[in-house]
């Protein structure tokens, strides 16, 4: 109820997302946020390029990122799979709502993709904080993987699953959209003049 995000995250609608579920190759997003210091989208495009099925991958780079732009480009030449960099920050949404899954590291984006309808494969890197996504796993809104070499080979797989039973990337997407409701801003806004109110009262 609580939740807040950004203006610039909008719902996708259920015949869109079923939409872009049918369309071949399999679009998927990879956003691990702000300058990612270990480099861990090229990590997972390494981890990708051995998928059994093809891709179509949007790598979300934020302003901060510095990496080789070609590196991760060759992670993935020679497949079959198909990758394309995006450099953005204000309209990053608008690019990742044509996917039909984004992986992240968890934080905000994974309560803006419940947000918008999008399914989220999340790979924290220090595990203690996965309580702060745990709800959302438990209720069918995304998934959590360790955040190393195990936990990648866990995503490679659960993406060929889902490749292939596309329906249950729908059934996420359902779920998602009932668990974080819109207007959270205004309902924080709410509880604390209504907190506040009662410390002014004499």
């Amino acid at each position: 109820d609580y939740t807040i995000v950004s203006e610039r995250c909008q719902r996708i609608p259920r015949r869109h997302f079923k939409a872009h579920l049918a369309q071949s190759p399999l679009s998927i997003a990879i956003s691990m946020g702000g300058a990612d210091a270990p480099n861990r989208t090229l990590d997972i495009l390494n981890v990708l390029k051995d998928a059994s099925c093809s891709l179509l991958i949007w790598v979300a780079l934020g302003e901060a990122y510095t990496h080789s732009y070609e590196a991760l480009v060759k992670a993935v030449s020679g497949t079959k799979h198909e990758v394309i960099l995006v450099k953005s920050n204000e309209s990053m949404w608008r690019v990742l709502q044509g996917s039909c899954l984004v992986i992240c590291s968890a934080g905000m984006t994974t309560y803006e993709a419940a947000f918008v309808g999008l399914p989220s494969i999340n790979l924290p890197l220090h595990s203690d904080r996965n309580y702060l996504i745990r709800e959302l796993e438990e209720r069918g809104a995304c998934r959590v993987f360790t955040g190393d070499d195990t936990g990648y080979e866990n995503m490679r797989r659960l993406i060929e699953h889902w490749e292939s039973h596309r329906h249950e990337m729908l059934a996420m997407h359902e779920t998602a959209t009932r668990l974080v409701r819109p207007r959270g801003a205004r309902r924080v806004a709410r509880a604390i003049l209504n907190r506040a109110s009662t410390f002014a009262r004499p």
